[in-house]
C-alpha cells in the first residue's frame, strides 16, 4: 500500500522529468482494487486496497500518452513503449523491478520481447 503523499511525490518526479502537467492524485471513494486515469480531468484515482508504486507508474503513463497525442485509455504499443520508459527512469535503469507479470498480457509480452532482444 502506498500513501497519497508518496504517490504525489512519484507523480511530481515523473512529471518534471517527462515535462508534462502533473496529474492530480487521489484515493478512490470505495475499497476498489482498481486504479484509473481520467483524461478529461488529468487525474489518477488509486484503489485504496491496491495502490503501489507500479500502479502509480502505470496510471501516470496514460497521462504521458495523452500528452504525446496517443489514446490515453488503451494499452497498445505506444502505451507499452512509454510505460517501459517511465519504469526504466523511475527504477533507474532496472525495469525488472516493475511487476510486468501483473500488468496487461500485451504489456508483459512487450517487456518479454525487449528482454529477449537484450540477450
Amino acid at each position: 500500500m502506498i500513501s497519497i503523499i508518496k504517490a504525489q511525490e512519484i507523480v511530481k518526479y515523473l512529471s518534471d522529468y517527462f515535462q508534462i502537467e502533473e496529474p492530480k492524485v487521489k484515493f478512490g471513494k470505495s475499497n476498489s482494487k482498481r486504479c484509473w486515469y481520467y483524461p478529461l480531468s488529468n487525474e489518477i484515482s488509486l484503489g485504496r486496497n491496491h495502490a503501489n508504486n507500479d500502479c502509480v507508474l502505470h496510471e501516470f503513463t496514460h497521462g504521458l500518452v495523452k500528452k504525446q497525442g496517443g489514446n490515453p485509455i488503451t494499452h497498445g504499443d505506444m502505451f507499452a513503449i512509454q510505460l517501459f520508459k517511465v519504469v526504466d527512469y523511475f527504477y533507474k535503469g532496472k525495469p525488472n523491478k516493475y511487476g510486468w507479470r501483473w500488468d496487461y498480457p500485451n504489456i508483459f509480452k512487450f517487456y518479454k520481447s525487449l528482454n529477449n532482444k537484450e540477450k
